[in-house]
């Protein structure tokens, strides 16, 4: 963070402008406890312009948890194959869905497929996460669409 944050100075760049203008944290097993101080750390430049949000490569699903608690965090990454990959994560990823799907419209009622009666549950257990609130469902819908703006820029 500090040498990206030095980087701009070094460049003479007022913001990172190239790319998405995002931060990817890439340290796997960083210590939980010093987390909550680097979430709170890479809010500050996304609040002075300087970067539009941040990420975190990470394993842990604790890790997870507590990053998605940053407003502006926009994304985990974690090592997903048919050999490796923390299901736990990906469960919360799909609970996260299924949270978007039922704040979208309160018209709309998701129905999660399911082979296993633990599949149920943790369908089910979403509903302790409750609706994503109104911000969160307007940075999904700008991120939506500088998606779509990156896919098909007007011509």
């Amino acid at each position: 963070m500090v040498l990206s944050l030095l980087s701009l100075t070094v460049m003479k760049l007022n913001r990172f402008d190239k790319g998405s203008g995002s931060i990817q944290f890439h340290m796997a097993d960083f210590a939980h406890e010093e987390a909550v101080q680097t979430r709170d750390t890479l809010e500050e430049p996304v609040e002075a312009g300087k970067i539009k949000d941040y990420a975190w490569s990470t394993d842990k699903l604790e890790n997870v948890q507590l990053f998605a608690e940053g407003q502006n965090c926009i994304a985990v990454q974690q090592e997903l194959n048919v050999f490796l990959g923390n299901l736990e994560i990906l469960s919360l990823c799909e609970r996260s869905a299924l949270a978007w799907i039922w704040a979208k419209s309160e018209n709309t009622i998701p129905i999660p497929g399911f082979k296993t009666v633990k599949q149920v549950e943790e369908n089910v257990g979403a509903i302790e996460y409750g609706l994503l609130n109104s911000a969160q469902m307007d940075e999904i819908e700008r991120v939506f669409a500088s998606m779509k703006e990156r896919e098909c820029p007007e011509v």
